[in-house]
């Protein structure tokens, strides 16, 4: 076999003002991520190498591994300062952060080819696998190496994780619990476990799958229906008028896709002409964790403040730290109307607006869709089930639902079921209600927007003691 040369394609010197460590590819093979010991990652065009984005001072310690998500929307982050950090692949927002992920240098990091999960191996001899959405652990492997971790990555299933070391050796994992093909139900995490679900459909759903392949018996309740709104007269107008606008803050996925319905109406359908009249505005777009990738898919235009943090009040804080927000600036923040018994706007929302507010800023909140509440006879088997405590735990969503089922009149008075409160908001509202009650009930509290992964990790951390991956 006669070797034949690599044909050299392109080249940028100077890409970085120091070693650069890690580069990977988009999985759409368009962009190319480096990081460096200069502490910056950089996005490049593929094609001319021209740099798309970067973002200085990265970490506090040189970069050792960069890695994109099998979608292309995030980029994870390996350092020196023991941190790894998830971005937003277009303008390089932070999405979330672990610091003190290990004790030494992160040498490799890896997303699973779900997205669901990232890997990382460090200096430190141990490797861990994360939830990519809060950085939240869910395994590791202490003293996995003799030395020094240097490489770690999926396979193309996700069902193992291949690892390299200073030791000479490669090691392979199971990346999820070993179970045997012929599994009896009782050995599932949550056999048995009746999980009561309230959220809205879309919402649900992938939960209640997640929560059925661990062995769990959800129960649907919906308590509030998202729904359409009679006219879209009020939106259609702010949309229209949106360079009277300095900031647009969109507080749902839900709000989100009917930004995107009703761009594209204004748009003749012309899915191409929606980016650049949002860009066309001039608009600082404010947006929270999964909302920001969900407005970047939906809308092809990246939001410019998404805080550390992922919540609505972060959210606030930082608009007004950055000046965004400020007296005389006009902002259109979009979200729901909810119907009563429930609170319109929603609390969430009613104190973004005061915040908001408090700087002098004049502040439109115009609805994208309905919140209803769902007539009681539609789920009385199930609230008779919750009623007679037959629930071993409950998922709210929003203070809403926290508000109907957790401090409604079919709360158990005796045994009252684990309650997992998904996001700020609703983790406060069933605090308070639990407290009510004289503090009966446990609460888990994910914050804002976790994945289905970490519910379930939640729930079997508190039935049985946790998951082990190895």
């Amino acid at each position: 076999m006669i070797a034949t040369l690599i044909n050299f394609v392109a080249e940028k010197p100077d890409a970085h003002s120091s070693e650069i460590s890690s580069v990977a590819f988009s999985p759409d093979g368009t962009k190319i991520v480096s990081g460096s010991w200069d502490k910056t990652i950089k996005v490049w065009d593929l094609d001319k190498l021209e740099l798309l984005s970067e973002k200085t001072d990265a970490h506090s310690n040189y970069i050792a591994s960069v890695a994109f998500s099998p979608d292309g929307t995030k980029i994870v982050s390996g350092s020196a300062d023991g941190t790894i950090k998830v971005w937003d692949s277009d303008a390089l927002g932070l999405l979330s952060e672990k610091t003190n992920a290990h004790s030494d240098v992160i040498m490799s990091v890896a997303f699973s080819p779900n997205g669901i999960k990232i890997v990382s191996g460090s200096a430190d001899g141990t490797i861990k696998v994360w939830d990519s959405g809060k950085l939240e652990m869910l395994s590791e492997k202490i003293n996995a190496h003799s030395e020094a971790f240097l490489s770690v990555a999926f396979s193309p299933d996700g069902s193992k994780i291949v690892s390299g070391s200073g030791d000479k050796t490669i090691k392979v994992w199971d990346s999820a619990p070993p179970r045997p093909a012929m599994l009896r139900e009782s050995a599932l995490p949550l056999a048995g476990k009746r999980v009561l679900l309230v959220a809205p459909r879309t919402t649900a759903a992938p939960l209640a799958s997640a929560l059925v392949l661990a062995g769990a018996r959800p129960l649907w309740c919906p308590l509030v229906r998202v729904e359409p709104l009679p006219s879209y007269a009020d939106l259609d107008d702010a949309l229209m008028r949106l360079t009277e606008y300095n900031v647009l803050i969109p507080l749902s996925t839900h709000a989100i896709d009917s930004l995107a319905e009703r761009f594209l109406t204004l748009a003749d359908g012309n899915l191409e002409l929606v980016a650049p009249m949002i860009e066309a505005s001039k608009l600082e777009v404010g947006a929270v964790g999964r909302d920001a990738l969900h407005f970047r898919q939906r809308l092809g235009v990246s939001p410019t403040v998404m805080p550390i943090e992922p919540t609505v009040r972060a959210l606030g804080a930082t608009l007004i730290d950055l000046g965004y927000v400020r007296a005389g600036a006009k902002v259109l923040v979009v979200g729901a109307r909810a119907d009563a018994p429930l609170a319109d706007p929603p609390a969430g929302v009613a104190r973004l607006l005061a915040q908001l507010r408090s700087t002098g800023a004049e502040v439109t909140y115009v609805s994208t869709h309905a919140l209803v509440p769902v007539a009681a006879a539609d789920v009385t088997a199930e609230l008779a089930l919750l009623r007679a405590g037959g629930v071993d735990a409950v998922c709210v969503a929003s203070a809403e639902e926290a508000g109907l089922v957790v401090g409604g009149d079919n709360w158990p008075a005796t045994a009252p079921p684990f309650v997992v409160a998904l996001g700020d908001e609703a983790a406060a509202a069933a605090r308070e209600s639990l407290g009510q009650r004289g503090g009966g009930g446990e609460l888990e509290e994910l914050g804002a927007r976790p994945g289905e992964d970490a519910v379930v990790v939640a729930l079997e951390k508190h039935f049985g003691g946790g998951r082990l991956l190895f």
